[in-house]
C-alpha cells in the first residue's frame, strides 16, 4: 500500500499541508496489520492538468505496473487527475493489473461498481475547476499588465537586482557583463564568440556557471527590458491543459510600459543591435532567396505544364546554388533536383 499526497504551489501553507499529509498517510497505513508500507509519493508546485510533469505521481504508476503495489489511497479525484480522460483510461488500466486507487474525501474506490460513470463526473468537477482557476489567473494577468506592473524574476535576470523594499536596482557588477555583449555583438562577433570571449576572460552566467552558450546570448540581445522598457504579454498559454507557452504573434494584446525600471543600455544601442541581428538572420538564413509558403501553395501557369522529355517528370522551379544576393530562379528536371539521375539539362 501506497499514498500519493500532492500541492499546486510551493508556499509555505502548502508545505505544511504536504507534511501534515505525508505523516498522516504513514501513521494511517503502517498502523493497519493487512498492509504493508510502500511509501507516499509526492509532488510539489506541480500541475495537476498534465501528468508528465508530476514525476512523482510517474514513479508511482511505474512501481504499481511493476507489481509493487496494490492499492493507492489519495486525498481525492482533484489531487490524482484533473483530466477526465486520463483520470478514466488510467484507472481502467491499474484495474486490469488489480491495482486499487482509493479516494478518501470522495469516499470511493476504483474497485466500486459503476466507478466509471462516477469518475467522468467527479473528474470533470475538477476540470471545470481547473479552467476556472486558468481564466481567473489570465483575467488577474490582463489586469495586471494594464496597469503597467512589470514583475521581473531579478534573481535569473543578469544585471539587476531588489533593494530591501522591492524596487528594482541594477547590479553593476552585472550589467558590465550586459553592456560588453551589446558592445561585442556591435562590433561585429556572433553569439557563439561571444560565449567564448566571456568564457575565456572567466566571466559568469546568472546562476554562476562559467559555460555561456548561444541561446543565453541571444536571450540578452534580444531583451528590450535593458532599456528600461518592459514590453508585456510576450508569451501564452493556448489551453489551461497546456505546460507550454508559444510567442504572441497578435492572438492576444500586448502591453509597452515605458520606464519601468533602471536602464542598463540606451534604446539606440538596443535598437542597433536589433537591426544587426535581422540583417544577419537574413544572410545566415538565406531568406532573399526563399519562397514564402503561399508561393508553393499557388499553383502557377507552368504547374504540371514543363514535361522532361528525357523521364517524363515535371520540371520545378528552383534557385540556382550559389546563395548569392544574384541567385537565379531556374526550372530544374525533378529527378535532377538533389542529385544528377536524368540526362536533362
Amino acid at each position: 500500500v501506497c499514498a500519493y499526497a500532492r500541492v499546486s504551489t510551493l508556499k509555505d501553507v502548502a508545505i505544511d499541508s504536504l507534511d501534515n499529509q505525508i505523516s498522516n498517510y504513514i501513521d494511517y497505513i503502517i498502523t493497519n496489520k493487512d498492509w504493508n508500507f510502500r511509501g507516499v509519493f509526492v509532488d510539489e508546485g506541480k500541475s495537476g492538468t498534465n501528468k508528465s510533469m508530476r514525476l512523482g505521481f510517474n514513479q508511482m504508476i511505474e512501481s504499481a505496473r511493476n507489481g509493487y503495489i496494490d492499492l493507492i489511497i489519495t486525498k481525492s479525484i482533484s489531487r490524482f487527475a484533473r483530466n477526465t480522460v486520463d483520470a478514466i483510461s488510467l484507472i481502467r488500466k491499474l484495474r486490469l493489473i488489480n491495482v486499487e486507487v482509493y479516494f478518501e474525501n470522495d469516499g470511493i474506490s476504483s474497485f466500486d461498481n459503476n466507478i466509471d460513470f462516477v469518475l467522468s463526473v467527479f473528474a470533470g468537477l475538477a476540470e471545470e475547476e481547473a479552467r476556472g482557476v486558468s481564466e481567473n489567473v489570465k483575467w488577474s494577468n490582463k489586469k495586471r499588465f494594464e496597469s503597467g506592473h512589470v514583475n521581473m524574476v531579478t534573481d535569473r535576470f543578469l544585471g539587476y537586482d531588489r533593494d530591501l523594499d522591492g524596487n528594482i536596482i541594477i547590479n553593476e557588477a552585472e550589467a558590465m557583463i550586459v553592456r560588453k555583449i551589446f558592445d561585442l555583438y556591435i562590433d561585429g562577433m556572433g553569439f557563439s564568440k561571444i560565449a567564448n570571449w566571456l568564457e575565456e576572460n572567466n566571466y559568469k552566467t546568472i546562476t554562476g556557471n562559467t559555460k555561456w552558450n548561444n541561446s543565453s546570448i541571444g536571450v540578452i540581445i534580444k531583451n528590450e527590458k535593458y532599456t528600461g522598457d518592459a514590453l508585456l504579454q510576450k508569451t501564452f498559454r493556448p489551453s489551461f491543459k497546456s505546460q507550454n507557452y508559444k510567442s504572441n504573434k497578435g492572438e492576444l494584446p500586448m502591453y509597452q510600459v515605458l520606464n519601468s525600471h533602471p536602464q542598463i543600455i540606451s534604446k539606440k544601442t538596443f535598437e542597433k543591435a536589433d537591426r544587426i541581428r535581422e540583417l544577419r538572420g537574413h544572410k545566415f538564413q538565406k531568406t532573399h532567396l526563399k519562397t514564402s509558403n503561399d508561393d508553393y501553395a499557388k499553383p502557377t501557369i507552368y504547374a504540371s505544364f514543363l514535361e522532361c522529355s528525357k523521364c517524363g517528370k515535371n520540371f520545378q522551379l528552383v534557385h540556382n546554388k550559389n546563395g548569392g544576393l544574384y541567385s537565379k530562379l531556374n526550372f530544374v528536371c525533378a529527378s535532377n533536383k538533389f542529385n544528377k539521375q536524368c540526362d536533362a539539362e
